[in-house]
């Protein structure tokens, strides 16, 4: 589960200049689909304490995506002021 959670940044089509960020969980090299119990570690349940592992990856990357969405953001300036693109 720990390799297969990842903060990630991409660029949406559909609206040009629109970043979207957040954590992905994905599936192991060796397995078909993402554990779907992801969920109830991250937030617990009725019996169980909730042990956090997507806000802390999230915190990590949070520089790389901040730097992300400020270079779309200026990005998205120059080709408003230039009309280039």
């Amino acid at each position: 589960l720990k390799r297969g959670t990842v903060a990630t940044v991409a660029r949406r089509s559909e609206t040009p200049g629109e970043v979207v960020a957040g954590v992905k969980v994905s599936a192991p090299r060796n397995q078909k689909d993402a554990p779907f119990y992801w969920k109830f570690i991250e937030l617990g349940t009725r019996n169980m304490v909730a042990a956090p592992f997507i806000r802390p990856t999230w915190d990590s990357g949070l520089a790389e995506i901040e730097g992300a969405v400020i270079s779309k953001l200026a990005e998205g300036i120059d080709k408003a002021i230039t009309g280039i693109g």
